[in-house]
C-alpha cells in the first residue's frame, strides 16, 4: 500500500504562549514523499535526502512529527522517529491523519578538529568590535583564483606552528594543526574560531571581506600582505571548505603589535591586549559557560514545573507571563512542605522578601514558620518583578 506524506525542512521551536511549533526553511522548501507500509527508517532517510538534494554521509537527519490529536497540553514536544518501528508507527498514524507532516531538521555531523573542540559554538559569537571590515568587492572571487595553488605537506615536521624568517621580513606561518588547502569545518563558527586562534598565536590582524552563507573570505590587514583565505560552503549543509589558502606573510613583523582585533570572546588569549569592551564580553562568555544563560533558564521554567509536580506530589506551582510572554511571577509551594506544615506545624506564618541579584534582578518573597525545635520551616517561595500588592497577592 502507498502512502503520499508530506515534508518540510526546519526546525523545532517552543514557547510558553503557544507550546511547539515547526519553523520551516522556505529555501529548502516542501517535498511529497510516497512510502510503502513496509518502508524502513533507512528507507526513510536515503529518500528525504535525495529528494531535497543531501548528502546523507554530511548532515545528519533528525525526522519527527506532531501527533495533535493524541496531545493534551502544548507542551508535549514531537515524536523523533529513531527506528523502523517509530516508522511503523508513524504510517500507521498518517494513514488516518493524512494532514501530518512530517518535520525533516539538518544537523552537521560532529567532526574532531584538534583543539577546537574545547568551544562551545552552539551560537554564533559576536563579532569583535574593533574588526574591520572592508566592503564587498565584486573582483574578490578573481582575486583569489589568480594566486597560486599552496603546497602543504603533511609530514610530522609541519604538525606543529612555527614561523619561517623568509626574504628579511617575510614570514610563511605554516598552519598544518589548524587549517590546509581543502578541509572541512562543520559549521562556519569553527572556520572563524580557527583563524582567530591563528591570529592570536602569530600576532597579525585580517579583514572580513566577505561574509555570507556561501562565501567567507578574509586577507591580511595590511594591503600589501598577500596573506589570505577563501572558504565556501557546501550546498545543503552548514560545512565550509577551505578553497583557496595562501600562507605566505609579506608584511614586516615590525609593524605589528600586541594589540589582535580578531579575537573574540569565546577565543581571547592570555597576555593579549584587548578593547575593554571585549574583555566585558569575554568575562559574560566565561560567566554563561559555568552558569547557564539567563534567557535559556526562563525558557525551561515550564518544563522544570512539570518535572517537580511529577516527583513531588501534591505541589502547587504557578507561572505568569505578560502579554510578550516574559517573566512576571513565579510561585512554588513542595507537596511535602505543605503536608508537613498541616500536620505538625503551629499555624504561624512569617513572610518576607529579598532582593535578586542576577541579570534580570526581581525579589525572592518567601513564607515560613517554626518547627518544633524553633528551626525555620519553608513552605512557599515566590519570585516576581517587585514588592507590591499585585505580587503579594
Amino acid at each position: 500500500m502507498k502512502i503520499h506524506i508530506y515534508a518540510s525542512c526546519g526546525l523545532w521551536k517552543s514557547s510558553v504562549k503557544n507550546g511547539w511549533g515547526f519553523l520551516v526553511d522556505d529555501e529548502k522548501g516542501g517535498r511529497l514523499l510516497t512510502l510503502d507500509t513496509s518502508s524502513t527508517f533507512d528507507d526513510l532517510k536515503v529518500m528525504v535526502c535525495e529528494d531535497f538534494g543531501l548528502d546523507i554521509n554530511v548532515v545528519k537527519l533528525e525526522l519527527s512529527y506532531l501527533p495533535s490529536d493524541l496531545i493534551n497540553s502544548i507542551d508535549s514536544p514531537p515524536v523523533i522517529i529513531t527506528n523502523d518501528r517509530q516508522v511503523r508507527n508513524f504510517l500507521t498514524y498518517v494513514k488516518n491523519k493524512a494532514s501530518t507532516r512530517l518535520s525533516v531538521s539538518i544537523q552537521s555531523k560532529v567532526v574532531k578538529s584538534n583543539s577546537i573542540d574545547d568551544f562551545d559554538l552552539n551560537e554564533e559569537a559576536t563579532e569583535s568590535p574593533n574588526r574591520e571590515e572592508d566592503p564587498m568587492e565584486s573582483d574578490e572571487s578573481d582575486d583569489m583564483d589568480s594566486e597560486e595553488d599552496v603546497e602543504v605537506h603533511d609530514n610530522d615536521a609541519d604538525k606543529k606552528c612555527e614561523k619561517e624568517k623568509s626574504d628579511g621580513n617575510g614570514v610563511r606561518f605554516s598552519l598544518v594543526d589548524f587549517v590546509k588547502e581543502g578541509q572541512h569545518f562543520s559549521s562556519k563558527m569553527l572556520l572563524k574560531v580557527a583563524f582567530e586562534i591563528c591570529a592570536m598565536k602569530h600576532n597579525f590582524d585580517y579583514k572580513l571581506v566577505k561574509s555570507d552563507k556561501k562565501v567567507w573570505y578574509i586577507r591580511c590587514s595590511d594591503d600589501d600582505c598577500s596573506w589570505r583565505v577563501r572558504a565556501e560552503g557546501l550546498t545543503g549543509s552548514s560545512y565550509f571548505i577551505i578553497k583557496k589558502y595562501v600562507p605566505d606573510h609579506l608584511c614586516a613583523p615590525s609593524r605589528r603589535n600586541g594589540s589582535v582585533r580578531t579575537a573574540s570572546a569565546k577565543t581571547i588569549e592570555h597576555g593579549v591586549e584587548i578593547s575593554y569592551s571585549l574583555a566585558w564580553d569575554a568575562r559574560e562568555y566565561a560567566i554563561n559557560a559555568v552558569k547557564g544563560i539567563p534567557e535559556k533558564g526562563y525558557e525551561k521554567i515550564p518544563k522544570y514545573l512539570h518535572m517537580m509536580r511529577e516527583a513531588n506530589p501534591g505541589t502547587q506551582t504557578s507561572y505568569e507571563t505578560d502579554s510578550k510572554g516574559r517573566f512576571r511571577f513565579l510561585f512554588i509551594s513542595f507537596g511535602q512542605s505543605l503536608r508537613g506544615f498541616h500536620a505538625a506545624i503551629r499555624k504561624v506564618i512569617v513572610v518576607d522578601g529579598t532582593f535578586l541579584k542576577s541579570k534580570y534582578r526581581g525579589v525572592l518573597l518567601v513564607a515560613t514558620a517554626l518547627d518544633g525545635n524553633s528551626n525555620l520551616y519553608p513552605i512557599a517561595f515566590g519570585v516576581v518583578d517587585s514588592e507590591n500588592d499585585l505580587s503579594w497577592n
